[in-house]
């Protein structure tokens, strides 16, 4: 019996400690949670912090001119969703400001412009900047650390006031604009009709003696608006070049309805360019024109020449294709007269004039006239 009482005894002894044991780690294991909870973001931040190595920022940007449009590239060391601030200006006569983030090392600014035109030329300042670092997003916050303690380098500076203990990121650099087609002086054109109605319309036809950039139509529209001192709702600008028919289909438009749309409806400079570019010609074949006919999509170089006592007109098309065609020539005091070996219903014909011109005639009369090209 007495064995059996200190058998019992010992039994409760050893589940007593059991279970002081496994209320102690409960007690421990409750207090480490109790810990962790009271830990701030910013404490915890300040944790993840104190692991990262110092950056030695380095930026390097390229500006870039698109489609009239200033770009601003950029390389840089800083961290990935890095937010940037990036300013623009020129003196005292243009300011403009960006916002960009850095991704994979590498930033692009949105297209800088003066009101939808292109930046006049010039000496221009380029400064990029970092906010608060506590701005930033938490991923940068941890490599950047606490007020940017991890940042250093020349484009690092001290923040003043309030911010004095903050770190910043601080770039400038200049770079010169010099683009030969941004004046609008260099645009040669005479307006033909200049019509209104109210305050609400504004219809003007504008005669151009060359092709001119799609950024230079846009500097030129403004200018047009401006010549009346009256302000419309809505101002529409058609643009024709020599050669061209009134009643034909536009050169190109500028329309403020009411945010200005630029619109090429012929060929570009670079399309013209193309169409007109010399070509050769076999040894039994005789030139007698070369000519652009402004047909939106459809405008042709038209050559005209004779092989074997015979005249030709040869189209080539903006996309590479052509087609040739053989005509009856015939001599008429104003120049040589081209007809379609089948007759057409129109009564339409070429004349070569005496200047070396194509005429493009029809039943009614004169169709429109196209240049040479020399």
């Amino acid at each position: 019996m007495e064995n059996q009482v200190k058998s019992s005894g010992l039994k409760i002894f050893i589940f007593s400690g059991i279970v002081l044991l496994l209320i102690t780690i409960i007690v421990i294991s409750v207090s480490i949670k109790e810990e962790e909870k009271v830990l701030t973001p910013s404490q915890r931040l300040d944790q993840k912090q104190n692991v990262i190595s110092t950056i030695e920022v380095i930026i390097d940007v390229s500006p870039k001119v698109e489609s009239g449009k200033l770009y601003v590239h950029g390389k840089t060391n800083l961290p990935n969703q890095t937010n940037l601030m990036m300013n623009l200006s020129k003196g005292n006569n243009y300011s403009a400001q960006d916002k960009i983030i850095v991704q994979n090392g590498t930033f692009k600014s949105t297209g800088f412009s003066n009101k939808g035109l292109s930046l006049p030329n010039g000496d221009y300042v380029i400064e990029i900047s970092t906010p608060l670092s506590r701005l930033q997003p938490e991923s940068v916050q941890i490599i950047v650390g606490e007020k940017g303690k991890n940042l250093t380098g020349s484009l690092v500076v001290r923040g003043v006031d309030i911010f004095k203990d903050d770190n910043f990121v601080s770039f400038k650099t200049n770079f010169k604009i010099d683009d030969p087609v941004n004046a609008s002086e260099k645009i040669s054109y005479s307006i033909i009709k200049d019509k209104s109605y109210q305050n609400i319309k504004r219809s003007v036809d504008v005669w151009l003696d060359n092709r001119i950039t799609k950024n230079q139509l846009a500097t030129l529209a403004h200018e047009i608006r401006n010549l009346k001192n009256e302000s419309y709702k809505r101002t529409f600008i058609l643009y024709y070049l020599p050669g061209m028919s009134i009643d034909s289909v536009a050169w190109a438009s500028t329309h403020f309805n009411p945010d200005l749309d630029v619109k090429i409806l012929g060929t570009t400079i670079e399309q013209t360019n193309k169409l007109t570019k010399p070509i050769k010609v076999s040894s039994d074949k005789t030139v007698i024109g070369n000519y652009l006919q402004e047909m939106g999509s459809l405008s042709r170089r038209i050559t005209i020449y004779r092989e074997n006592g015979k005249v030709f007109i040869m189209n080539i098309f903006l996309d590479g294709s052509q087609g040739i065609e053989e005509y009856r020539e015939s001599k008429v005091s104003n120049g040589l007269r081209l007809d379609e070996l089948k007759k057409n219903s129109f009564g339409e014909y070429y004349l070569v004039n005496k200047n070396g011109d194509l005429e493009s005639w029809d039943s009614e009369g004169l169709i429109e006239t196209l240049k040479e090209i020399k």
